[in-house]
């Protein structure tokens, strides 16, 4: 059925990128998927049965794919460029600054990012860092011209300041490093010497070097 039709993404529910990924998808094989979904008999379980409501009562379904294909897109390739471990701080100010334009402008989500970004103390104590050691310095949207803590900077010598060139937006490359080193590092181990663990991390580093970037 459907062969030329591409296998849905894989959901991850920590990270919500993964879900407009989803919706992107959806909104793409609209009649493909509701064509799987039609043939499916609701008498197999409930899930069934409301599945295909949703397709066939309810038109909201197909207007918030399309509100969200129309508007949120950007925000996969967005996150995705976050996560590179190779990103100068800088350029990743500069990709949260349109994010945060092209979000504000949005009435739906215009309050909310405002709170989030106003409770991010972290924002406020980088910008002022980032700005300092950028060549021309970095925009800053309107809205958060108020946003800045010199008392971090003042806290900080050159040469820390310095080291903030590729200060990392995200954690996911630390929760990912947090992972792997919990697959070396398990309770039934006990005679993994020191030496040994710094071989088995060169295989890991090789294996996959974004993990530990």
């Amino acid at each position: 059925m459907l062969p030329d039709t591409p296998l849905p993404p894989q959901l991850v529910i920590t990270q919500w990128g993964t879900w407009l990924v989803a919706a992107a998808h959806y909104a793409d094989q609209y009649n493909a998927t509701r064509t799987v979904v039609d043939r499916l008999d609701q008498e197999d379980s409930t899930v069934m049965k409301m599945l295909q409501n949703l397709f066939t009562e309810k038109q909201n379904f197909k207007i918030h794919l399309a509100f969200i294909k129309a508007n949120y897109v950007f925000l996969m390739d967005t996150i995705k460029k976050l996560e590179s471990c190779s990103l100068l701080a800088s350029s990743e100010w500069k990709l949260f600054c349109d994010m945060y334009d092209r979000l504000h402008e949005d009435s739906v989500l215009k309050k909310k990012v405002e709170s989030v970004v106003q409770r991010n103390k972290g924002l406020a104590a980088l910008f002022p860092v980032i700005n300092a050691i950028t060549p021309g310095g970095v925009p800053k949207p309107q809205q958060l011209q108020t946003m800045a803590n010199s008392d971090f900077v003042e806290s900080l010598e050159p040469s820390d300041m310095a080291s903030f060139k590729y200060a990392p937006f995200i954690l996911v490359a630390i929760e990912r490093t947090f992972s792997a080193y919990k697959s070396v590092l398990r309770e039934n181990r006990h005679n993994f010497t020191e030496e040994n663990l710094k071989k088995y991390m060169v295989v890991y580093f090789n294996r996959n070097n974004t993990v530990f970037c």
